[in-house]
């Protein structure tokens, strides 16, 4: 099984800006209307807590991964979960520069094409009633 890592530095890059909310409620649908209304309420609690213009995108990216998976970049690595030390126990390894020559196991994405997911998401909404 093809095992896809999309860690919170990948999400935390494509956020629900006002502007981006703004361009939803242009859709002027039923569905636009409350998804824009969903952001901007978890948008105000998300922006303060990390300083960002706007809430990250966490779920949609992994649907616009699955339509898209061009908009994404990263590289095959290993990763495991420590399960010995006392200290960093259920911690996940991601060893990007293959420090412990172990098996590549996990596809660990590291960016993404933000302004493509965003026109993407756009497309999608501007097709549901």
């Amino acid at each position: 099984v093809k095992i896809v890592m999309m860690p919170l530095d990948v999400t935390h890059q494509v956020l629900a800006t006002k502007s981006f909310i703004k361009k939803i409620l242009l859709i002027k649908s039923n569905t636009s209307e409350a998804v824009a209304g969903l952001l901007n309420f978890f948008g105000r609690y998300d922006s303060k807590k990390y300083g960002s213009d706007g809430a990250p995108l966490h779920d949609p990216n992994v649907i616009a991964y699955l339509l898209k998976p061009g908009y994404y970049f990263g590289k095959k690595i290993n990763v495991e979960i420590e399960l010995n030390s006392d200290l960093t126990r259920g911690m996940t390894v991601a060893d990007w520069w293959q420090v412990t020559k172990k098996r590549k196991n996990v596809c660990f994405i590291r960016n993404v094409k933000t302004d493509l997911v965003l026109n993407l998401l756009i497309t999608r909404l501007s097709t549901l009633p």
